[in-house]
């Protein structure tokens, strides 16, 4: 879709009636397929009337995304809508959504300097995808409310924001819709992991078994669709004191991987009977 007729100047232009709404639409010679062209005054109506006829065609049983990739682009509030965010820098980014639905996805491709404010809606994203410093990322760790996070961080980082991380979720206090986490850490250093797994009271599978594989559909909107999450294959698991539920761990070099059982500890350990 665009906001004005350009695309189409030299194409064959045609109109349609879409869920009672008059549209221009024309062929896109960049990516040939049909673009619909329209005043900006009447984006908002142009893009219900289009979403309408999906839901009209396909049913409300479909998820629909709304893939963005410049934050000065109009996020509608749509039925079964979902809202991707891909932007190259995150600077300041976060508070030009006040009034934004609550997104699918976030991603980057430079490393956030500062970490988005407390009251920000991008702490409720289902899905994350962030290069970021410390900073950032202890403030992800302490404030995240979705489902899944593929963090890098790119600076030094003190492993006592882990060590809190898990005991708060250990706790119940924190992420307590969390699936699966993974934290990067770069440049690679030695990292004291054994330190830091007595710290949080991990528990372990006894060595003659093989311990169940974490791994679950990655929430990261249609460019993803079918797609999993990295597996998590590991001796060593947290139990959540609230609801007795089980975080698998892995710690390998660089790399802390966190997944989150649906299953209490006693059904976890079942699996391995």
């Amino acid at each position: 879709m665009v906001e004005c007729k350009e695309d189409a100047k030299n194409n064959d232009s045609f109109q349609l009636n879409v869920a009672g709404k008059l549209i221009d639409f024309g062929i896109c010679g960049r990516y040939n397929c049909p673009v619909a062209s329209f005043l900006s005054i009447d984006k908002e109506s142009v893009i219900g009337s289009i979403h309408n006829y999906f839901l009209d065609f396909f049913g409300d049983s479909i998820e629909y995304y709304w893939v963005v990739s410049d934050y000065k682009l109009f996020i509608p509030r749509l039925q079964n809508l979902s809202v991707c965010l891909s932007i190259g820098n995150m600077v300041d980014i976060a508070d030009r959504f006040p009034s934004s639905p609550v997104l699918n996805h976030i991603e980057n491709s430079f490393p956030m300097n500062n970490p988005f404010s407390p009251q920000s809606k991008f702490y409720q994203a289902d899905s994350l995808l962030l290069i970021l410093n410390v900073k950032s990322l202890l403030a992800i760790l302490e404030q995240f409310q979705g489902r899944q996070a593929s963090l890098t961080c790119t600076n030094s980082f003190d492993i006592r924001g882990l060590t809190e991380f898990v005991n708060r979720w250990k706790s119940g206090e924190a992420c307590q819709k969390l699936e699966y986490l993974k934290v990067i850490i770069l440049p690679t250093t030695e990292i004291s992991w054994t330190e830091m797994l007595n710290a949080i009271g991990v528990k372990q599978i006894d060595e003659t078994k093989t311990p169940p594989t974490h791994v679950l559909p990655r929430v990261r909107g249609w460019r993803c669709f079918g797609q999993k999450t990295d597996p998590i294959i590991s001796h060593t698991y947290v139990v959540r004191e609230t609801d007795n539920h089980v975080a698998s761990i892995s710690v390998h070099r660089e790399i802390f991987s966190f997944g989150v059982w649906n299953k209490t500890e006693e059904e976890f350990l079942a699996m391995m009977d």
